[in-house]
């Protein structure tokens, strides 16, 4: 029956239960079959035309999205809500389309009664989620003019429910599916923005980056060749002092040298002379060391002489002539006692001047060992002076040549530390001590003799007033 009223025009009007007059015949005639025929096919295009039109409304819905710059958008998660709230739209008409197709189904099993008094009412059922009062409207006005031209047609002629419920299903799949593909599109569009603009961000703060350092470096390189140009004719008048300071070096040097080689003469005289004499003392020792053991045997054999006496007189002790040799014995004793007393008396005068000799042996002796360890530091000091004269040669032919402005720097820096004193570091060298031959600044040396710091502040070796002497560089 049901493939018979899809497939067959009707012609009966109380098929349809149409008011009609008693005088009116009970079968349409072909004009008003083809008439609702016409209108039956025009209503399923217009509800066709209807979610044709839903469609496109979707499609512009997802074209707008991916137009819309992601910056513009306040946060991902509104995006992700106002996309939950198309997929909830679409899940009511859905819904709207299922009720439909159970109420259609219902009105297949009964009679159609007569037309609802409200076409709104499965409009207003139907839980509505569009976003502002104008879509609303839009939305409930489409709806009722669906379904009164769905109730219309129903009361005048029965509708292929199977194939346009197939239709409406086809179509719904076919929504759901587009507004799933479309959400998970328009996620990864978001996506792929998000990650953009945090490219885009990371790019601009790198490209930000190397503008500074462009603008550094190119002030630096201004920078450079200013003090490049500065520095150049700087070291030209460096070049010119170093001439000067080199060339007064030099004449020190020389003064220096004849003066090193006049001490050392006097020196190497007074070595002679101190030899001599310490040849003559060590004489004089041994001298005296063979006198000292002649006294001492002498005083010995003395003793022994003593002993004999006393055992002598011990034995004559016993004869009856005691008398007469206790006053030879007192005699004999006395002098024998003023022997010994001037024996003693000799060998002191002997020991004591044994022991002056010796102690003024060793003092010539360290004198020796001193001028000797003077002459050699003499020796040291012109070889170094030599040495930095050579090297100052060798600086001043470097720095005539073009250099970097680093190296040019850190030899006037080096030239200037060699001409300043060692100790307070801001006086130029104007003394030397004669004993170690270091180079200070008078001021220095002033100030350790006045507070009885009398050592060099370089090497510690003592030193007094008359070892300073004046030097001009």
């Amino acid at each position: 029956m049901d493939k018979r009223r899809a497939e067959v025009t009707p012609l009966k009007k109380t098929c349809y239960n149409v008011s009609q007059e008693e005088s009116e015949s009970n079968w349409w005639d072909n004009d008003s079959a083809s008439m609702i025929l016409k209108k039956k096919i025009e209503s399923v295009y217009a509800q066709m035309e209807e979610y044709k039109l839903r469609a496109k409304e979707l499609e512009e819905e997802k074209a707008r999205l991916l137009e819309t710059k992601i910056p513009e958008m306040a946060t991902t998660e509104e995006a992700v809500a106002t996309f939950q709230n198309i997929l909830l739209k679409c899940n009511e008409h859905t819904l709207l389309i299922s009720q439909l197709r159970k109420r259609l189904a219902a009105q297949k099993e009964h009679p159609p009664g007569p037309p609802p008094q409200s076409p709104r009412t499965a409009a207003e059922t139907q839980p509505e989620a569009p976003n502002t009062a104008k879509e609303i409207e839009e939305y409930i006005a489409k709806i009722g003019v669906l379904e009164s031209k769905i109730e219309l047609f129903l009361s005048k002629h029965p509708p292929n429910y199977t194939t346009l419920v197939k239709t409406l299903e086809l179509e719904s799949k076919e929504l759901t599916s587009t507004n799933t593909a479309l959400a998970h599109k328009v996620a990864e569009e978001l996506q792929k923005n998000h990650d953009l603009s945090n490219a885009l961000a990371a790019a601009e703060s790198t490209l930000q980056t190397y503008q500074m350092l462009v603008d550094t470096l190119r002030s630096d390189m201004s920078q450079a060749a200013e003090e490049e140009a500065s520095q150049k004719s700087q070291l030209i008048e460096k070049t010119d002092e170093l001439y000067l300071v080199i060339e007064r070096i030099n004449g020190n040097i020389a003064d220096y040298s004849r003066e090193v080689e006049k001490e050392n003469f006097e020196d190497t005289s007074c070595i002679g002379e101190c030899r001599l004499k310490l040849k003559e003392l060590e004489d004089k020792e041994m001298d005296r060391v063979e006198e000292v053991s002649f006294l001492v045997r002498k005083y010995i054999d003395t003793a022994k002489i003593n002993d004999d006496l006393r055992q002598k007189i011990e034995q004559m002790k016993k004869d009856p002539m005691i008398k007469v040799v206790k006053e030879i014995n007192k005699e004999n004793e006395a002098k024998l006692s003023e022997e010994c007393t001037r024996l003693r008396l000799d060998l002191e005068k002997s020991r004591l001047d044994y022991l002056e000799r010796k102690s003024s042996s060793q003092y010539h002796k360290r004198k020796s060992v001193q001028y000797e360890s003077e002459l050699k530091a003499l020796a040291k000091t012109v070889a170094d002076l030599e040495k930095t004269n050579q090297g100052l040669h060798t600086k001043l032919q470097a720095a005539t040549k073009p250099a970097a402005p680093d190296a040019s720097t850190k030899e006037i820096e080096l030239y200037r530390k060699m001409v300043r004193c060692a100790v307070c570091s801001t006086n130029m060298k104007d003394a030397i001590l004669k004993k170690c031959m270091h180079l200070l600044c008078r001021e220095c040396i002033n100030g350790r003799y006045a507070t009885r710091q009398r050592t060099c502040p370089l090497c510690g070796i003592v030193f007094s007033m008359s070892d300073v002497s004046h030097v001009f560089l």
